[in-house]
């Protein structure tokens, strides 16, 4: 009965390490319902870049926000429209 359940354990284990390392080696599930575009790993870089925003300062408080969501008077980026109010601080 022990050799019985000591094979149990050994191949439970053999199962879960093969297992464990087949699925690190999957690629993650596309977005895009499993069609690919012929250009794979190319595509989903392009794809992630398009994603990433640019982040500006605001010139009052100096706190970084996306620029699509930033305040600008032309020259500056402001994070609130109360910034903008006040505009750039003069600086000695």
């Amino acid at each position: 009965m022990t050799k019985a359940l000591l094979v149990l354990v050994v191949l439970f284990l053999g199962w879960t390490l093969w297992k464990k390392r087949h699925r690190s080696r999957q690629v993650p599930p596309r977005g895009d319902g499993g069609r690919s575009d012929m250009g794979g790993e190319a595509d989903e870089r392009t794809r992630d870049t398009a994603l990433v925003e640019a982040m500006v300062p605001c010139a009052v408080c100096g706190l970084h926000v996306p620029a699509g969501e930033a305040l600008t008077d032309g020259a500056h980026a402001y994070c609130s429209p109360d910034h903008l109010r006040r505009g750039r601080p003069s600086r000695p």
